[in-house]
């Protein structure tokens, strides 16, 4: 994936769930006593579900799995 790419993906991704969680909002779907820290258990539960369905997830042993966790433990910036 070019960097162009990669910047559209996550635009795309990211925006999608932005409009899912403006629509629960204000569907009254969000409890309206719920503030950041429940928000944030949702959105990193919802991010923990859509993950598993990556490749890196299901096979974790993989080639491309293992050169994933390399490189986020290696990177200090991620």
């Amino acid at each position: 994936m070019t960097k162009i790419e990669q910047i559209r993906y996550t635009s795309d991704l990211l925006g999608a769930e932005m409009k899912r969680l403006r629509l629960l909002i204000t569907d009254g779907d969000i409890p309206a006593e719920w503030d950041g820290h429940e928000l944030l258990a949702y959105i990193s539960e919802r991010a923990v579900n859509n993950a598993s369905r990556s490749v890196i997830h299901r096979c974790p042993r993989d080639k491309r799995a293992r050169a994933y966790y390399n490189e986020i433990t290696t990177s200090a910036r991620l």
